[in-house]
């Protein structure tokens, strides 16, 4: 009896670990019953993680923007690597202004990756499809890729260019985006003059050179060029200066009236007076002036890319839901990227981010963009309660209208309060 019962507890026992090895492999509960149909195993991690290391070497970039019948853009890059291995390409997925999932790999086109002359096979993830796996023979210093960018969305014309970085990179995965250094060149069309807040380092006919500068910072600088252009100093050269950058369709449409310009300086000088020395060197408003009218804006840290009507400061009764567009994304250079919010950064922008902080970052300034830009006259009192009532009339207010009621009143009362007091 004893052997007996030796040998069926002996029996229980290797079900019981056969048991705890299949939950082990197939990520089921040790004790979970199935209630039929396929039980999920959780794939592999084949994706490396990005860590705040040292990157060897430097990342080749050339954009060529000149295809504007077919509308395509040319990517060239040229990739340092350490004696070959596997490899992992990335294309970008989130921008920081959308705060979701916003690119898509859809937009490449054409890849081809070359060692040495020689084409390396490369895969897709067959869970991350924006991530492109390679096997670089032993001994490569650097890889050589190529790809076209198909634009859409009025990015490449024959008198207006917008290049979005972000949209026209291959990086390694393995390394934090501030890692990385990248030496970026780009060919226009003929007679286009841009705007970037990129350093130029040199121009060779139509192709400039920037100063080498991080991924992170490459991607936070968009170019916009065009053939009918203007520039307009806000504040005098020297740290913390602004230009407003204009790109029409028309040359009519570059003459701003004297009173806009000052209404424009003086809103810099209460974004000063409120918020202390700039966190810029130079801050370029990048101001696209189109027919198709106001499409909203891209904040960055020391620029802001503004879709606005061609009629915008010639109908400015007409004009109230964008009058302060860009008083709202240069607040942004404040609050959003000199100040972080917890959970809205991310090493790379493959990297998810939170948005419990949405409010703050979104709704603060959206608070000040429309206070400051009232007093600095953009908007009468009576104006921006307009204002406010149409954005309620769209039905864009949060469900807690209590809260919004708060932010309107608030607004409302410091709106000719002194910046000390505004800060209280």
């Amino acid at each position: 009896m004893r052997k007996l019962a030796s040998t069926s507890r002996t029996s229980r026992f290797c079900r019981l670990l056969a048991g705890a090895a299949f939950s082990a492999i197939f990520c089921v509960p040790v004790g979970a019953k199935s209630v039929g149909g396929p039980v999920y195993a959780e794939p592999p991690h084949a994706v490396a993680r990005p860590i705040d290391r040292r990157f060897e070497g430097l990342v080749d970039l050339h954009v060529d923007a000149t295809d504007v019948a077919h509308r395509i853009f040319s990517v060239r890059q040229r990739i340092p690597v350490v004696d070959g291995g596997a490899m992992t390409l990335l294309y970008p997925r989130w921008e920081p202004a959308s705060h979701g999932p916003s690119l898509t790999v859809t937009d490449l086109a054409g890849l081809v990756i070359k060692a040495a002359g020689r084409r390396i096979p490369w895969r897709r993830d067959p869970y991350e499809p924006h991530a492109f796996h390679l096997d670089v023979p032993s001994g490569t210093k650097a890889i050589d890729v190529r790809f076209q960018m198909v634009a859409g969305d009025g990015l490449l014309t024959p008198d207006i260019v917008s290049v979005p970085w972000q949209r026209l990179t291959l990086y390694p995965a393995g390394w934090y985006a501030r890692n990385i250094p990248v030496a970026a060149t780009l060919t226009l069309p003929e007679q286009l003059r841009l705007f970037t807040a990129l350093e130029v380092e040199g121009r060779e006919g139509a192709t400039t050179r920037f100063r080498v500068a991080t991924l992170e910072t490459l991607f936070d600088a968009p170019v916009l060029a065009g053939r009918y252009t203007a520039q307009v100093p806000l504040i005098a050269p020297g740290p913390g200066s602004v230009s407003l950058d204009l790109v029409a369709q028309r040359p009519d449409d570059l003459a701003v009236p004297a009173e806009r310009i000052a209404e424009l300086r003086n809103l810099i000088g209460q974004m000063r007076a409120v918020f202390g020395p700039t966190p810029f060197a130079h801050y370029d408003i990048l101001a696209r002036l189109d027919d198709d009218g106001s499409s909203g804006g891209t904040e960055h840290r020391a620029s802001s890319e503004n879709a606005l009507a061609s009629s915008l400061f010639h109908d400015w009764p007409n004009q109230i839901l964008s009058r302060d567009l860009i008083a709202h994304e240069i607040v942004h250079a404040w609050n959003g990227f000199y100040r972080t919010l917890a959970g809205l950064w991310a090493p790379t922008p493959n990297v998810p981010v939170a948005g419990s902080l949405l409010w703050m970052y979104e709704g603060q300034t959206e608070f000040w963009g429309r206070v400051l830009a009232t007093r600095a006259g953009q908007f009468t009192p009576a104006e921006l309660r307009d204002r406010l009532a149409a954005r309620r009339r769209r039905g864009r207010h949060a469900a807690r209208p209590s809260v919004a009621a708060i932010v309107r009143r608030r607004q409302l009362s410091i709106l000719h309060a002194s910046p000390d007091s505004a800060m209280a």
